[in-house]
């Protein structure tokens, strides 16, 4: 759970707020709201929480003299702003994110998921650098974190990783495929320490699962579920020097 609280003056926006987290987000646990810069400073100094939302507290025009007060904490912020000016004013104080009012629930999904997966993100790799640093020496599972669960999958259970957008595919053994709301190059360092390899801006692969690889005609492989993916010009000489040493 992410401990979360809100600073916003107006009631009915406060109240619609925390309703819209309450029903739609249960990653986020919003455990108490303030209406002004005093009450939000003072619950930021009792709780510490992991996300700050910040609409528009009463004594302050903008919400900036929050983020001036939280300065050490503005890079949990999720700030509501009132126009793309005011965004980018935000953005100077080094906010997690912003949302141009109104508010709603596809916005701060979209911001959520971001959220989620930079926190994934950064949790993959701690926990790799931890495994290389036990012996044996490597992490044996991926975290992929999707809306409604986290999974961890065994590397050796995936074939292949595709980018879609900003989102990416994971293709497994058993023929499920995960989605996870981040780019491809998220995971692009970590997987290459454990046998994979990017041979396409959109695509990543298991080199174990590389059945055959052909040089010509543009360059493409062959998996072993029968998948065919182009190779990069840039890419081939460094996918045929890892064949040749595996």
């Amino acid at each position: 759970m992410i401990l979360t609280i809100l600073i916003e003056k107006e009631s009915k926006q406060r109240k619609f707020i925390t309703r819209l987290v309450k029903e739609n987000f249960p990653q986020l646990s919003l455990v108490d709201t303030a209406h002004s810069i005093h009450s939000g400073l003072k619950i930021i100094d009792e709780l510490s929480p992991d996300l700050i939302l910040i609409g528009n507290p009463s004594g302050d025009e903008c919400g900036f003299s929050v983020l001036r007060a939280i300065k050490n904490n503005a890079h949990k912020t999720i700030y509501f702003a009132v126009s793309e000016e005011d965004a980018i004013q935000a953005l100077r104080f080094n906010v997690l994110d912003f949302i141009i009012k109104p508010v709603t629930k596809e916005k701060l999904m979209e911001v959520v998921n971001k959220l989620n997966a930079r926190i994934i993100n950064e949790l993959n790799h701690r926990l790799s650098d931890l495994h290389g640093r036990l012996p044996g020496g490597r992490k044996k599972r991926l975290l992929l974190n999707t809306s409604d669960r986290l999974h961890m999958i065994p590397f050796h259970d995936i074939i292949r990783c595709e980018a879609n957008r900003n989102y990416s595919n994971f293709h497994l053994t058993n023929g499920k495929k995960i989605m996870v709301c981040s780019p491809l190059k998220d995971y692009d360092e970590l997987l290459e320490r454990h046998g994979f390899f990017r041979i396409h801006k959109s695509h990543i692969v298991n080199l174990d699962f590389i059945e055959t690889y052909y040089r010509l005609d543009g360059g493409h492989v062959i998996l072993s579920e029968g998948t065919c993916l182009p190779v990069a010009d840039r890419k081939k000489a460094s996918l045929l020097r890892l064949l040749k040493s595996i």
